[in-house]
């Protein structure tokens, strides 16, 4: 799985300070938020307090883990929240990376895996509040 990760996020980087920085996150829980990115993909809709927790338990369920299977779950439950993909795309990036940009939120989510994605969006709740 390093390498897969590797491999995903080495378009990104381009020194090794930017992936120990900017790619801790994908290896490690002990990592910084940007803050631009907090402000934009979690504190701009209140309601993400309640579609991070919903679309965590959608992940936990998902079979078997992969980018298109979490892809699916994601868009199933925005589609049903009467919500934007992107809303949720953004924030879940925003969680699990701590970035306002990356690779395809559906691969992070694969390459993450299932405990450690599902557990950051749940952690997210706080960072929803609105300032």
């Amino acid at each position: 799985m390093f390498e897969k990760t590797v491999d995903l996020i080495r378009q990104r980087f381009f020194t090794l300070k930017d992936f120990s920085g900017q790619g801790r996150a994908y290896f490690s829980d002990d990592f910084d938020y940007d803050e631009t990115a907090v402000k934009k993909n979690l504190h701009k809709e209140p309601r993400l307090r309640e579609f991070l927790p919903a679309l965590a338990d959608r992940l936990e369920a998902v079979e078997p883990w992969t980018a298109e299977a979490s892809e699916a779950a994601l868009r199933a439950y925005a589609e049903e929240a009467n919500v934007k993909a992107g809303l949720l795309i953004n924030a879940a990036r925003t969680m699990l990376t701590g970035q306002y940009v990356g690779p395809s939120m559906f691969e992070v989510f694969e390459v993450m895996g299932r405990d450690r994605s599902v557990n950051r969006l749940r952690s997210g709740v706080p960072w929803a509040d609105t300032a």
